[in-house]
């Protein structure tokens, strides 16, 4: 597994966490945090690193294109 599908899975099981918290943590106060709230900032961290590796993604096979076509003297 290349590291950019991990990056993926890896924001979208932050972004799932995030929404189960957001979901079913609106009427919970802990301490000193809302588990809503910090549902929130999961679901941005992990939508930002999935779409990061979906970009490390298109940028690797778009390299590998040009790589192709400067190998092949076009």
């Amino acid at each position: 597994m290349t590291s950019a599908t991990k990056t993926i899975l890896t924001g979208l099981a932050t972004f799932a966490v995030g929404t189960a918290l957001w979901l079913f943590g609106l009427d919970t106060q802990i301490f000193i945090f809302t588990p809503s709230k910090v549902g929130v900032v999961l679901m941005v961290v992990g939508g930002a690193e999935a779409l990061y590796g979906v970009y490390r993604t298109w940028r690797h096979s778009s390299k590998a294109a040009t790589a192709s076509r400067s190998s092949d003297g076009t």
